[in-house]
C-alpha cells in the first residue's frame, strides 16, 4: 500500500467539502423526481449496499493530479468511513507512461491502462476496507465511451485473483453526473490539494502500484 497522506482530518474535509459551492451531498436528494429518473444510474438490489465511483482531473492531462474516489451507498457520505479516496499525481502518470512506451512501439490511450489500473486499486481498497453485501454493485461513471466490455474484462481479471466468485453483473458503467457523491468528493478532493491541503485519508499511488497492476512492474 502507498503512503497515507497527513494534512487536514476527515472532519476538516467533510467542512471543506460543505463549505464549497453546490458540494453538499444532500443536493442530490433535493433534485425533482423527473430530474432524478432522467439521470439515475442502475441501483444494486434492495439490501445491496453500492459503490458509486467517480474521479475529478483528466487521466489524459499529464501535468495535473487525478483525484478518484469511491463511496458506499447507503448513506453516500464520508462520515462513517465509508468511503476510498485515491491520487495519481502528473508526475506518478508522466512516469507510468513512459514505462508503457518502453513495452509498446505506438501506445494508444495511455489514459486507459491509468484508468484501469486505478479502478483496480480503488475496488480492491473498497472491498478490503468496506464491509460489502456479496451482491453490492460498482457503478463507474464511464469516462471511456466504447470501451465498456474491454475495462469490465480488465477489472475482472485482476478482482478475480482477489475474489475469484466476483460475478461480472457487479460492475456496472453508466454517466454519474456532477451531483454523484463520488464526483463531489473527488472534486472537493481535488480542490483541498490544489489550495495546499492534503486529506489524511487519501493515498497518493505510485507508480510502481499502478505498473505492478498492469503486470508491466
Amino acid at each position: 500500500m502507498g503512503p497515507r497522506l497527513q494534512g487536514i482530518s476527515r472532519r476538516e474535509f467533510l467542512k471543506f467539502l460543505a463549505a464549497g459551492s453546490g458540494l453538499l451531498l444532500a443536493v442530490r436528494w433535493n433534485e425533482s423526481p423527473a430530474s432524478q429518473a432522467s439521470t439515475r444510474m442502475p441501483r444494486a438490489a434492495e439490501g445491496d449496499t453500492q459503490i458509486d465511483i467517480d474521479l475529478s482531473g483528466q487521466l489524459g492531462r499529464f501535468d495535473t493530479e487525478t483525484v478518484m474516489a469511491a463511496v458506499a451507498c447507503p448513506p453516500c457520505d464520508t462520515s462513517s468511513g465509508r468511503s476510498i479516496i485515491i491520487i495519481i499525481s502528473g508526475q506518478v502518470k508522466q512516469t507510468v507512461r513512459q514505462e508503457l512506451q518502453g513495452y509498446f512501439r505506438v501506445l494508444r490511450r495511455p489514459e486507459l491502462a491509468l484508468y484501469v489500473a486505478g479502478l483496480c486499486i480503488l475496488i480492491q481498497r473498497t472491498t478490503k476496507s468496506i464491509p460489502l453485501d456479496r451482491g453490492a454493485q460498482f457503478l463507474i461513471d464511464n469516462e471511456f465511451s466504447g470501451k465498456e466490455r474491454e475495462i469490465r474484462g480488465r477489472l475482472l481479471n485482476y478482482i478475480r485473483t482477489i475474489d475469484p466468485g466476483f460475478a461480472k453483473e457487479r460492475i456496472v458503467f453508466g454517466r454519474m453526473g456532477r451531483n454523484s457523491p463520488a464526483y463531489k468528493i473527488a472534486r472537493a478532493g481535488r480542490r483541498a490539494r490544489a489550495e495546499g491541503s492534503i486529506i489524511g485519508d487519501a493515498e497518493l499511488i505510485s507508480a510502481e502500484q499502478l505498473l505492478t497492476v498492469l503486470g508491466f512492474s
